[in-house]
């Protein structure tokens, strides 16, 4: 009987197990890190031409919202816009913060999500500077109460699973520490141990009688965040709406 031959290994090419590795090292680092790309204009139905990241694919337009599609990872993204808006205007409404282009004369909001293939990153835009006003219900507004102000000390802040909204573990001077759940718009406001002054606005007839940390985030609306450098019983504590 004949030997039997050895079966033959397979052995993949050093030059290419090279390319491999440094493809792996890539694309490691962009779902960590992101890898920022030179932006590229986007022509939209009504002739803006709006500036965004790379190597993206329009997955569904509507009025004045477009919703784009990408491999690149959500830090990416989010390294990308930081970088596209930083010579816009920033103008924080109630409900979300939109970025004034002067240059190009419109106003943009965006959000980025997570998907199962891809990820997504949804852009509201509209020609000229953005005016808050223009997103309030006359209904909501007419019956607005009133306003008030509370410091908070910032410790911790976190993103939901969602990517929707953040968690933020805030603490009142000499009295509780309590975490609660608000939209991401404001996740690049807010930075750990440093104090901010938060807004809020009764809206209708809704109120509590409480003036914990939680009542207050549940039962009226945040409209604005600002930093502070007030410390102590110098900080801004007014009464809730009742």
């Amino acid at each position: 009987m004949g030997k039997k031959k050895k079966k033959e290994k397979f052995h993949i090419p050093n030059g290419i197990m090279l390319i491999l590795i440094f493809f792996f090292i890539v694309l490691m680092y962009d779902m960590l890190f992101g890898i920022s790309f030179s932006t590229t204009n986007y022509q939209t139905s009504n002739n803006l031409s709006l500036e965004l990241p790379k190597y993206m694919g329009v997955s569904k337009e509507e009025d004045r919202k477009i919703q784009f599609k990408t491999f690149r990872s959500m830090a990416a993204l989010s390294k990308d816009m930081k970088k596209i808006r930083k010579k816009d205007q920033r103008i924080s409404c109630s409900d979300k913060v939109y970025y004034y282009n002067e240059k190009r004369n419109y106003s943009i909001a965006y959000q980025i999500s997570r998907g199962i293939l891809f990820n997504y990153l949804t852009i509201e835009y509209q020609e000229g500077k953005i005016s808050c006003k223009a997103f309030v219900e006359p209904e909501a507004d007419s019956i607005s109460k009133c306003k008030f102000r509370r410091t908070y000390l910032v410790d911790l802040v976190k993103k939901s699973d969602s990517g929707e909204t953040i968690y933020v573990t805030l603490s009142e001077y000499q009295k509780e520490t309590q975490t609660v759940e608000v939209p991401n718009i404001w996740l690049d406001t807010l930075e750990m141990s440093k104090n901010y002054v938060f807004t809020f606005e009764q809206v209708g007839e809704k109120k509590t009688s409480s003036d914990s940390i939680i009542h207050i985030f549940e039962n009226y609306v945040l409209s604005n965040i600002e930093p502070t450098t007030q410390t102590g019983i110098g900080q801004i504590q007014e009464p809730i709406c009742k």
